[in-house]
C-alpha cells in the first residue's frame, strides 16, 4: 500500500534521492518541522542507525523551540501523561 503524501516523514529506506526529496520538503515545513525530523529519525534507527543519528544532529542544531525549565514555581500542565502535582513538586504517577 503506498504511503500517504502527507507522510514524507516516514520513510522506511533512505537512499540519495529519499534525502534530498526529505529535506527540500522539510525546508518548506513550518510547524512540525522538528517533531517530522524526530519522527523520520525513529523510523530509520533500526534500518540505518547512521542516518537516524544524523537526523538527530540536525534536530539538536537547527530545532527551533527550546525546553526550559524554570527557576521557581511549577508548571501550570504536567509534563505529559501519567504525572500529578503532590505539594508543588511533580512526580509520577505509580503504575500499578
Amino acid at each position: 500500500m503506498p504511503r500517504a503524501p502527507s507522510e514524507w516523514f516516514r520513510n522506511k529506506r533512505w537512499s540519495t534521492e529519499i534525502e534530498q526529496s526529505f529535506f527540500t520538503r522539510l525546508t518548506r515545513s513550518r510547524a512540525q518541522r522538528d517533531q517530522n525530523l524526530v519522527i523520520q529519525a525513529v523510523e530509520l534507527v533500526d534500518s540505518r542507525p547512521d542516518v537516524a543519528l544524523r537526523l538527530i544532529e540536525v534536530y539538536f542544531e537547527s530545532r527551533t523551540s527550546r525546553f526550559t525549565i524554570r527557576e521557581r514555581g511549577t508548571p501550570r500542565q504536567a509534563p505529559c501523561k501519567g504525572w500529578a502535582n503532590s505539594k508543588r513538586r511533580w512526580r509520577p504517577i505509580a503504575r500499578l
